[in-house]
């Protein structure tokens, strides 16, 4: 059964803009009547609080939906994906996207699915598992990947996937050929081949 493209979840970002006084609150309470102590924690709170505003107003300037060129190789740097021959900052950042999920990805279902749709940008996908230790999993595409956007997303699904399974990629354009039983196929002169991603 095919299963369409979700939206992505967003992570909701609070700002903590009162370091100092957590940090005066967490003192014990014999220490909070100490004008030098509480003098020395707002103190160390100023630099938290410093690092926290520099770091939050980053993070909403540079958010990695909307990042382009540099910016975009920064989170790249971040997450541990080059840029190499994507020159168009479209494609990096499904990359991108991928690699980050890929940094956290325990190898279920779910994950590889969720990173492979990052990868293909596709209409559909399918997941068949192919026992005793595989799987495949199918991308229906507008267009077909060329020979090098497919290595690069073999590379990146070869680092999400568990050890020991066996993977094949299948990407295959609207209207492609198959047999009964695919009711989204076509059959013989009408049907488009599909390409396995090898890399």
């Amino acid at each position: 059964m095919p299963t369409e493209p979700a939206g992505r979840a967003e992570i909701e970002l609070t700002h903590i803009a009162d370091h100092a006084d957590r940090a005066v609150a967490g003192l014990p309470s014999r220490d909070q009547r100490g004008a030098r102590k509480v003098a020395v924690t707002r103190g160390l709170a100023a630099g938290v609080q410093l690092l926290e505003d520099i770091a939050f107003d980053v993070l909403l300037s540079t958010r990695i939906s909307v990042a382009a060129g540099a910016q975009l190789e920064t989170w790249g740097a971040i997450v541990g994906e080059k840029r190499g021959a994507l020159t168009r900052d479209t494609d990096y950042r499904r990359f991108v996207m991928a690699r980050a999920q890929v940094n956290v990805c325990r190898g279920d279902s779910d994950a590889l699915i969720a990173i492979w749709l990052l990868l293909t940008d596709p209409q559909w996908v399918y997941l068949r598992d192919a026992p005793p230790m595989g799987f495949a999993l199918y991308a229906v595409r507008a267009t077909l990947l060329t020979d090098d956007l497919g290595r690069r997303v073999r590379r990146v699904m070869r680092d999400a996937k568990p050890a020991a399974y066996e993977m094949r990629l299948v990407q295959s354009p609207v209207g492609y050929f198959g047999f009964d039983g695919d009711p989204d196929a076509l059959g013989f002169d009408e049907g488009q081949l599909s390409s396995e991603i090898t890399g």
